[in-house]
């Protein structure tokens, strides 16, 4: 479909393919139909991700959340509006519990080759708020 930019045999696109591009917030945020819809919206966990396709008509924020989001929506659910749970997964994925906030990210399979791996990360993630401590384990 010449639309989709796709042609005939093409391999699909899957959710778990890395994304081709990094989400910078500074350049890729902007308006999108939540900010003209009324009623309670959650951002785009694509956008996050560098790979939502819908763009301006996305029915969620692109952008960083904001004081007034964070206070906005339910304790059930996290700023992407997937559910929360009263206990932690087993295997620790998911959204986490909403008796705590986590504020733990583990990052795996980076190599080590640069010296200034922790100022990398830093400034990186830091794009997206305050990055309290980071701590490069080599061995993970």
């Amino acid at each position: 479909n010449i639309w989709y930019h796709k042609r005939l045999g093409d391999r699909p696109a899957k959710r778990t393919d890395p994304s081709e591009h990094r989400c910078d917030p500074e350049r890729d945020s902007g308006e999108t139909k939540a900010d003209s819809m009324p009623g309670k919206h959650f951002l785009c966990l694509y956008f996050a991700r560098g790979k939502c396709v819908h763009g301006h008509r996305c029915q969620y924020y692109h952008r960083i959340p904001t004081e007034d989001d964070l206070k906005s929506i339910p304790v059930t659910h996290d700023i992407f509006g997937r559910e929360r749970h009263t206990t932690d997964r087993d295997d620790m994925g998911g959204t986490g519990n909403f008796n705590r906030d986590n504020r733990t990210l583990y990052v795996g399979g980076l190599k080590n080759s640069r010296t200034n791996l922790e100022d990398t990360i830093r400034k990186e993630f830091g794009k997206y708020g305050e990055v309290e401590y980071v701590r490069v384990i080599p061995s993970r």
